[in-house]
């Protein structure tokens, strides 16, 4: 070819019957379907044919997955990086779980001083109201200290609630830490037994 038409933008397409064609420019009904391009150097480059609506969502889905599988690698390293074994998870949990059991103990004794004090309070209004003891000031005085008394019980019960609520939802976290470091753990071992094999193979080969 001379370098005027080297110069000018060359190219080359299969047509519909397979045979090879040429020119200045492409058809448009083969420009998506695959050709080449003769660049200044004389090297002919080939631009593969434009992918299909189909093509292009396997491609949107094999990055999807791929993205999928770098950010669990992402959570994984950070799991193993807080956990060094499931030693590390259960010594973790029981720390925990002991802090909480601390708060429960000391709620329960909090509850019982409060419902002795509510018992105590009833029986004392009971016994001076019975005996005409109280004037309506003193009586309407001790019913609002029974229901304020009443109302910090059902707080405090509420507030127990939650943290029984809440040692299990450590639990079950510390479970799922567990199950999780235990399949990280059998996937590295699945790859490095691969790498193992696939490095005998190369040295068999």
């Amino acid at each position: 070819m001379s370098s005027q038409a080297v110069q000018e933008d060359y190219f080359c397409w299969n047509n519909e019957d397979g045979v090879r064609e040429c020119g200045n420019h492409v058809p448009s009904a083969y420009s998506q379907k695959g050709f080449w391009k003769l660049d200044a150097g004389g090297t002919w480059i080939y631009f593969p044919p434009a992918k299909t609506k189909e093509e292009m969502a396997e491609l949107e889905r094999q990055q999807e997955e791929e993205e999928k599988r770098k950010e669990q690698d992402k959570k994984d390293r950070k799991l193993l990086d807080a956990f060094s074994s499931e030693r590390d998870i259960e010594d973790a949990r029981q720390a925990e779980l002991n802090t909480i059991d601390g708060q429960i103990e000391s709620i329960k004794t909090i509850l019982e001083g409060l419902q002795g004090n509510l018992k105590t309070l009833e029986e004392s209004f009971k016994f001076n109201k019975e005996n005409e003891l109280l004037d309506e000031n003193q009586t309407k005085a001790v019913t609002t200290d029974i229901e304020s008394l009443k109302k910090r019980i059902n707080d405090t019960k509420e507030t127990l609630q939650s943290k029984r609520l809440e040692r299990k939802t450590v639990e079950e976290k510390y479970d799922t830490f567990k199950q999780k470091y235990q399949e990280i753990k059998q996937r590295y071992e699945e790859r490095k037994k691969e790498d193992k094999d696939i490095e005998q193979e190369k040295q068999e080969n």
